[in-house]
């Protein structure tokens, strides 16, 4: 398990050492969705992909031995935590090999993520996901990019909501909804910081989540790669895009609004 300096778990055990995104294809081409179960995938598809989910969790409990002294006294309702946007796909598969899990669904503004540079998402995973996906490229091409992230943006939180949702009251799944912006919104980050800690059940007081909301808001990234703009404190540019704007026509305002963006 390779676990790099922003907590992003890379997970080199899976499919000798290409990570998450061969899994993520996996399952993709076989259900077009995230919101699916591992019985409803086909016999193959199913049996790699639990094998590979089973490599990860093996990774996950050698580093959690390694730090275990360190892990100690930290939190109540979880023992171990990490960062893997991809595993927001694979959500039933982790909750079928680790056992009872908490799901911290992080959601950024959707318009700031069709104007991000980071597109990494639409080329590893949008033609898995969309069986036209070739027609869609074509239609949104020359210029028109940030179409297809909001495609993904789209469907892939809304998909996860509603299997999360699904599964929301049984014993071994729990998640909360955060948005980014929230973690570094002034009037909105000690309130969000405490959900979360109570979620985690972390030993942290309320003037220990006080003191660290009042820390400075880090930078969100550069999101608009035309004007080299960075985002600072609540949103990126993206929030000042109009809704009549391309990327948001594509059947976004009703996803957005379910996220309260």
């Amino acid at each position: 398990m390779d676990l790099k300096s922003n907590l992003d778990i890379q997970s080199a055990e899976i499919f000798q050492g290409q990570g998450f995104p061969p899994l993520v294809n996996l399952v993709l081409k076989d259900t077009r969705s995230v919101n699916y179960e591992v019985k409803d995938l086909t016999n193959n598809t199913r049996r790699v992909a639990l094998r590979e989910t089973r490599k990860f969790k093996q990774g996950v409990d050698r580093w959690k031995m390694g730090v275990q002294q360190r892990l100690e006294g930290r939190a109540t309702k979880v023992s171990v935590g990490f960062k893997a946007p991809a595993t927001m796909l694979l959500l039933p598969l982790l909750k079928q090999v680790f056992g009872p899990i908490r799901h911290i669904h992080v959601v950024r503004d959707g318009r700031d993520v069709s104007l991000s540079t980071n597109q990494s998402p639409v080329k590893k995973f949008y033609n898995s996901t969309y069986p036209d996906a070739s027609e869609r490229r074509n239609k949104y091409s020359n210029g028109y990019e940030s179409v297809l992230a909001m495609h993904l943006w789209n469907d892939w939180n809304t998909q996860a909501l509603e299997w999360e949702k699904a599964h929301a009251k049984e014993e071994d799944f729990d998640f909360i909804v955060v948005r980014s912006e929230d973690l570094v919104d002034p009037e909105k980050k000690f309130e969000t910081l405490s959900k979360l800690a109570d979620f985690v059940g972390s030993p942290m007081t309320p003037k220990d989540v006080c003191c660290l909301s009042r820390e400075e808001p880090v930078d969100l990234g550069q999101s608009v790669n035309w004007t080299g703009a960075k985002n600072h404190r609540r949103v990126g540019m993206g929030r000042r895009m109009k809704d009549n704007a391309l990327p948001l026509k594509y059947g976004s305002l009703q996803q957005r609004k379910a996220f309260d963006h």
